[in-house]
């Protein structure tokens, strides 16, 4: 049960393997530059005594001193490669998991659909951001309700001046109503004016 655990989790933390494990690898690559050059400087007095020098107990010591040193680095650079891997997919994760989420609210809004919020964790990157689209949202939902709401006060007020065009006594009746309906009109062109569309065919 804990090894299907420990695989959910870990597909939980990769969500974008592509793009996790490139920024891992990358990472890990600097790391191992760093270190090779880091252990080149620092070692060079023993490389030098072990392969340079004339005096073969010098050559033996730095040997010696190499060996040791080596017993104890490896290990050291193992761990931190370790780390350094879990620490990137936590890291990574912490970005890509609000872009995915982002993507699954495009996509939504995409469709018509406004009634999908980004909702992060505490710790991901992208906070301001999320809210922002949130807002931005919330404001394409108010501005589609209105027009709905507009449209069907609009429908409603054609057919009660449909219904009463042919009573003579109704006028007062077809007037409001077609003053509702000019009224909503102009709300529901309020309303559609805030959005700017771009003619892609004259691109």
């Amino acid at each position: 049960m804990n090894k299907n655990k420990n695989k959910r989790l870990l597909r939980n933390f990769l969500i974008n393997k592509e793009i996790q494990l490139k920024i891992v690898l990358i990472n890990l690559l600097y790391i191992l530059l760093i270190i090779i050059i880091t252990l080149a400087v620092l070692l060079y007095p023993l490389l030098y005594d072990m392969f340079i020098s004339n005096n073969i107990d010098i050559q033996y010591k730095a040997a010696q001193n190499f060996l040791m040193l080596m017993k104890h680095l490896l290990p050291a650079v193992c761990v931190m490669f370790i780390f350094t891997f879990i620490h990137q997919i936590i890291f990574s994760h912490r970005f890509l998991g609000p872009l995915v989420n982002f993507g699954h609210t495009f996509y939504k809004i995409s469709n018509g659909d406004f009634t999908r919020n980004i909702l992060l964790r505490k710790g991901d990157f992208l906070q301001k951001e999320s809210e922002k689209i949130n807002e931005i949202n919330d404001s394409l939902a108010k501005h589609i309700s209105d027009i709905k709401n507009s449209h069907e006060k609009l429908i409603l007020a054609i057919e009660k001046a449909m219904s009463n065009i042919n009573d003579v006594d109704s006028k007062k009746d077809i007037t409001d109503a077609l003053n509702i309906a000019k009224r909503e009109a102009i709300i529901i062109k309020d309303n559609l004016s805030l959005f700017k569309i771009t003619d892609k065919e004259k691109i």
